[in-house]
């Protein structure tokens, strides 16, 4: 993974695992049940042909399922008729015979939230590889698949649209213009980091790391300008933003404070309301985190706590408090691909059962958690393995996923790529 601090800073020690991951995991439901009934019916008519003849038939049906999904369960069923038929020269013996067995055990398999787990695959690369210069380093995807924005580690934001359901090949748009330079000017960005984009498409905010700001421009008549950067004196290298739909709320990952800072928007203006988190390994402290992610409720936060190896989670009780509490942190350092190592950016879906986390094995880890109110997460898959191919990531820092929760779209060193259920 590259080093958290561009050009300067020393961001402590990045942990390079080379390896392939583990086989996708399948998680199988067996339900075996051998339901067998053996229906043996013996009908048996004794005619003795005489002016008074008496025939009898023994008629005897035994009906023995075996029905065995974990344990034996044999009920025996046994009917016994024995009907009376007066005969004359020509008798005629009836005998109705229809033994029904129904078996009483019928096993149902549990379907959970891991018990038909999807399983997901490589679908398409969205960019120029390495074309539009250096490492994608955010991303934002709209919500009907047609456009992304990435951030590019040489002081750039591109724009991608899909055409007759096809990706471009070269960007759309470029800011600033592919000749420009790093600087600190309102127009320019210093290693950008992650990206967030208006409903409409007509406004992003940049986590411009390297100026410590968060940088603004909007579209008037499709021509881009940009905006006064917000933050510039309060921030240190941060790497995340997200601006809620209503533009009201902004949420920053504040890299080197090791905190979490939160915006307001009043008249066009923004203005510092509250941070949470400080440094450290403690439950609720953070080491330089990179990445956040809100729930749908903005009642979540979900941060990739990159140096210490973990996502942290964080809740309040209501979008109008100001207390965020930290619920639980799940991860780990391993050389372990299914384990955390310095965790990038990370996206949680709809439902809030599922988190799909860009980490440091150059790999994207989704967890999941059986239901809302549980703190338990465990992995699900790891996508991708280090390297430039189709099938595999490289130096990944942050995921989008679709409105639907079944395709994703990652940063894969110059490029996104899209992987999606199979």
């Amino acid at each position: 993974m590259p080093d958290l601090t561009g050009p300067t800073g020393t961001p402590g020690s990045t942990t390079t695992a080379t390896g392939s991951p583990p086989a996708s995991p399948t998680a199988t439901s067996t339900n075996t049940a051998t339901n067998v009934p053996a229906a043996t019916a013996t009908n048996t008519a004794t005619v003795a042909p005489s002016n008074t003849s008496t025939s009898v038939p023994t008629n005897t049906s035994t009906v023995v399922p075996t029905n065995t999904p974990t344990a034996t369960d044999t009920p025996t069923a046994t009917a016994t008729d024995t009907p009376t038929a007066t005969a004359t020269d020509t008798p005629t013996a009836t005998a109705t015979d229809t033994p029904t067995a129904t078996p009483t055990d019928t096993p149902t398999p549990t379907n959970t939230a891991t018990s038909v787990p999807a399983v997901w695959g490589y679908q398409t690369t969205v960019g120029d590889i390495w074309g539009s210069g250096s490492n994608v380093t955010g991303l934002s995807w709209s919500a009907d698949e047609s456009e992304v924005w990435m951030t590019h580690q040489n002081h750039r934001f591109t724009k991608w649209v899909k055409s007759a359901g096809v990706w471009p090949s070269s960007p759309t748009l470029t800011l600033p213009s592919p000749s420009a330079t790093s600087g600190s000017a309102a127009d320019r960005l210093y290693y950008p980091g992650g990206i967030s984009v208006s409903t409409d498409r007509l406004r992003i905010w940049i986590a411009d790391t390297s100026n410590h700001r968060i940088a603004h421009w909007k579209s008037v008549s499709g021509t881009w300008t940009a905006q006064t950067p917000i933050g510039a004196t309060q921030f240190n290298k941060p790497n995340d933003v997200h601006v809620t739909a209503d533009e009201s709320t902004m949420y920053v990952a504040d890299t080197y404070n090791s905190r979490i800072s939160v915006w307001v928007q009043s008249a066009g203006v923004w203005a510092a309301s509250y941070t949470f988190g400080s440094n450290g390994s403690g439950a609720a402290q953070l080491n330089l985190p990179r990445g956040i992610a809100i729930s749908p409720d903005e009642c979540t936060i979900y941060v990739a706590d990159t140096l210490n190896n973990r996502v942290s989670v964080w809740t309040r009780t209501s979008t109008s408090s100001t207390i965020w509490s930290n619920l639980t942190t799940f991860g780990g350092s391993s050389t372990d691909s299914t384990v955390l190592q310095q965790p990038a950016g990370l996206e949680i879906s709809s439902d809030g059962l599922t988190l799909w986390v860009c980490d440091g094995h150059e790999t994207v880890v989704i967890w999941k958690r059986p239901d809302t109110s549980s703190t338990s997460w465990s992995v699900h898959q790891v996508l991708g393995a280090g390297g430039n191919q189709p099938q595999t990531i490289y130096s990944t820092y942050k995921v989008n996923r679709s409105t639907d929760n079944s395709r994703i779209m990652v940063t894969d060193g110059g490029c996104c790529d899209i992987w999606g259920v199979i």
